[in-house]
């Protein structure tokens, strides 16, 4: 973890996967989530395997698709989250973090709180993940481009 150009820092956990081209393309989503009046389509066992909060809520319900309001978080703060369980990366800006710390508490993803808590504790302290945030930035952004051309 570390601040890119004082405005912002990188959080990461350990390996990104394709689960990112599903999500872009929707391919399988059975998950509607609704926050601020927003939808989110997602992957109920994505959901569930990173939020205690979720996978609570979606184990409740029975039925080919699953739907949940999503309260006390920001949809702009959703977002970053729905991101980082896709992808296990994110950038975000200094000015969110509070923000973010507070939603991923609320949804319980542990490790998206333990790095918040860190980067809050010592937002200057380099970590060794620095080298796979930016090796993951270039694959994301290749993510991007190749649904881009197969999926629009």
């Amino acid at each position: 973890l570390g601040f890119k150009n004082s405005s912002s820092f990188s959080l990461s956990s350990s390996s990104l996967s394709c689960r990112l081209l599903f999500l872009i393309a929707g391919t399988l989503c059975d998950t509607l989530l609704t926050v601020e009046g927003l939808s989110f389509k997602a992957h109920a066992l994505i959901l569930a395997l990173a939020s205690k909060r979720l996978k609570r809520q979606l184990t409740k319900q029975h039925g080919p698709g699953y739907c949940c309001v999503i309260e006390r978080v920001s949809s702009h703060t959703f977002k970053q989250i729905l991101d980082y369980m896709y992808s296990e990366l994110l950038e975000v800006p200094k000015d969110d973090l509070e923000e973010l710390l507070r939603g991923a508490e609320y949804l319980e993803v542990e490790s998206l709180v333990e790095q918040c808590q860190a980067q809050l504790r010592d937002p200057e302290s380099p970590t060794k993940t620095d080298s796979k945030v930016i090796r993951h930035l270039g694959v994301v952004s290749m993510v991007k481009e190749i649904s881009f051309f197969f999926f629009f």
